[in-house]
């Protein structure tokens, strides 16, 4: 694991004793996010196609934008095993507010990784980018994900009926939101 060149937090998972350590991404992870996204519960759980190519994985990393932040969390034998991503809106009236989204590897879930990514986004979000709202969009039928948001103060503002086509049929999403006290 290099620790010399990211700025990381090593949380040991209370489940495990497996050390995660939360970075952020590099080009260098595209092969890793490329297994993650192939997960069946990870592209069924989130927007991105099934069977997207290295390639592409690639040349997503290579975009930079200075409103995108996107982490990983690796193990301890160097995997990536999850990922989050926040999206800062660069309206100028919108400023205050960003979208995210959070996978977790299927052989992960269920271990506290994607509580741990999400502690980090909200660290983020209310210390260092003072952001007064995050939202994000959740399957209606991810009863955990779900939870876990509402844990961290999220709020179901609405449903959004047929949001993505997803194994044959469309499916629903509610709109969750927090906003920072």
């Amino acid at each position: 694991m290099n620790t010399t060149q990211h700025d990381e937090i090593s949380v040991c998972t209370g489940l495990s004793r497996n050390t995660i350590t939360i970075r952020h991404s590099e080009p260098g992870d595209a092969a890793h996010l490329h297994k993650l996204f192939s997960c069946k519960n990870v592209y069924s759980g989130t927007i991105v196609v099934p069977k997207m190519s290295l390639a592409q994985w690639e040349a997503k990393l290579s975009r930079t934008s200075d409103n995108f932040i996107e982490l990983v969390a690796e193990n301890s034998d160097g995997v990536v095993i999850g990922q989050t991503a926040l999206n800062v809106h660069g309206s100028h009236r919108r400023k205050h507010s960003a979208d995210f989204m959070i996978a977790v590897h299927d052989d992960y879930q269920g271990q506290g990784i994607g509580k741990q990514l999400l502690a980090e986004i909200v660290n983020l979000a209310d210390n260092w980018l003072n952001l007064k709202r995050i939202s994000l969009t959740v399957f209606t039928d991810n009863e955990a994900g779900i939870r876990l948001y509402q844990r961290f103060g999220f709020q179901i503002e609405g449903e959004i009926p047929c949001f993505a086509y997803r194994d044959g049929e469309y499916a629903s999403v509610y709109q969750m939101g927090r906003i920072k006290p």
